[in-house]
């Protein structure tokens, strides 16, 4: 029973990390965009358009946080099945990313 508990824990333990980590990256893109077009608008267009550039880089960035976030949560219960399956997943991430800058 407090193996079970123990898990229940842990994984509330990853959601709450997981649900910190997104809103506080929302939150940092959001300050990056919100700042970038300020600059727009006040005719800094470099320093503008690199704020921009780094809040949509934030966006996208989230889920690929969380994937290794949760990476390495799986290795911690050493979980190989869900170990396997996200490292598998980070790879494709990675290779499609690859990929498209190659293009």
């Amino acid at each position: 029973m407090t193996e079970l508990r123990s898990a229940d824990e842990e994984d509330r333990a990853l959601r709450r990390r997981i649900a910190r980590l997104m809103r506080g990256g929302t939150g940092a893109a959001a300050a990056l965009f919100a700042t970038g077009a300020i600059l727009g608008w006040a005719g800094a267009p470099l320093v503008s358009t690199a704020m921009l550039i780094a809040g949509c880089s934030t966006l996208v960035l989230l889920p690929f946080t969380r994937l290794l976030l949760m990476l390495g949560a799986f290795a911690r219960r050493r979980d190989a099945l869900y170990v396997g399956i996200t490292a598998t997943v980070i790879v494709l991430v990675i290779a499609s990313a690859a990929t498209g800058l190659l293009r």
